[in-house]
């Protein structure tokens, strides 16, 4: 197995050493994935789409930002919300807002289920609080910066929670239950909504594109 997975890495390196380290860190990743959503009866692209439902802005948790995430087509996505849905952890709704616009939300199952997943996923964990506060710092950076050159190139999902978003108001409304609000999208939030990701996501350091 080790032989043929040093093969598989050396035909598709680029010859670049921390390209190399990258990819073999995305099969390792993978086979970490796979086996703890075999233990709880689920597939990877299962347990991302219900950990992004329940991460995600509820105003952001359409079909076709999880296809965005997962890097799929709109179509074989559709079949793996179905397959949720059918077991019973998600169900489709409408957005108030806008009845074109169909959103994802978590059943009660669905919310156990994500916190089975959190219980197993321990392999990943471990081996980030097995290193240094400055590894973990220097890899937080790194990781980062790469997202973000992927992003631009449109492979990876860029989304964040609130803070240091430029389109974010703290308290724009402080006696309601919705204190604050995103200026681009014209949304009232409430406290716990606020480290959810969106995907609309701008740092305050940057200008809007």
């Amino acid at each position: 197995m080790k032989g043929k997975q040093s093969s598989q890495n050396h035909g598709a390196s680029s010859g670049n050493p921390l390209v190399q380290s990258l990819t073999r860190l995305g099969q390792a990743t993978r086979a970490v994935a796979l086996d703890e959503a075999r233990m709880l009866g689920l597939t990877p692209i299962q347990v991302q789409s219900l950990l992004f439902v329940q991460e995600t802005k509820p105003f952001a948790t359409m079909v076709g930002n999880l296809a965005r995430l997962l890097g799929a087509t709109h179509a074989s996505v559709v079949g793996t919300v179905d397959g949720l849905v059918a077991r019973g952890y998600l169900v489709r709704t409408v957005a108030e807002d806008d009845r074109r616009v169909t959103l994802l939300r978590l059943t009660d199952d669905g919310i156990r289920a994500c916190v089975r997943i959190r219980e197993q996923s321990k392999t990943l964990d471990q081996a980030v609080s097995a290193m240094t506060a400055e590894e973990r710092a220097g890899l937080d950076r790194g990781v980062g910066a790469l997202m973000e050159q992927l992003g631009e190139g449109g492979y990876a999902w860029l989304a964040h929670s609130c803070h240091g978003c430029m389109h974010f108001q703290r308290n724009k409304n402080p006696a309601s239950e919705t204190p604050h609000r995103c200026a681009l999208l014209q949304v009232a939030l409430a406290e716990d909504q606020l480290d959810l990701e969106c995907p609309e996501f701008i740092s305050g350091t940057r200008t809007p594109r």
